[in-house]
């Protein structure tokens, strides 16, 4: 099975990850792996609204996801929750409604 390295941004810190090739969205993925280690190791967390994942590579392509989504995928439902009143109260937008991910 071929593995992808990826590397995922959630706000200053970088996680390098190795992805099977098995998911449709790879990088859906290392943002999901991303969220969760960084959500079972740390006594506080403060996450963006969006996450970057690209190839670990220069040059690589960005991928640009709503975390509301990548919570979701992750389990964290109310963390999810929390995320978008807090975001909305602040932007007056809505992460529920907004896309999964950008499209360039």
């Amino acid at each position: 099975m071929k593995k992808n390295k990826i590397l995922a941004r959630i706000g200053t810190e970088y996680f390098p990850l190795e992805i099977e090739d098995i998911f449709d969205d790879p990088y859906m993925e290392a943002c999901t792996r991303a969220i969760e280690y960084k959500c079972k190791t740390s006594d506080k967390v403060s996450i963006p609204p969006c996450i970057i994942a690209s190839l670990d590579r220069q040059n690589a392509k960005t991928h640009v996801y709503n975390t509301y989504n990548v919570l979701i995928n992750a389990g964290f439902h109310k963390f999810a929750e929390n995320l978008r009143v807090r975001f909305m109260n602040d932007s007056g937008i809505d992460l529920q409604k907004e896309p999964a991910k950008s499209k360039f």
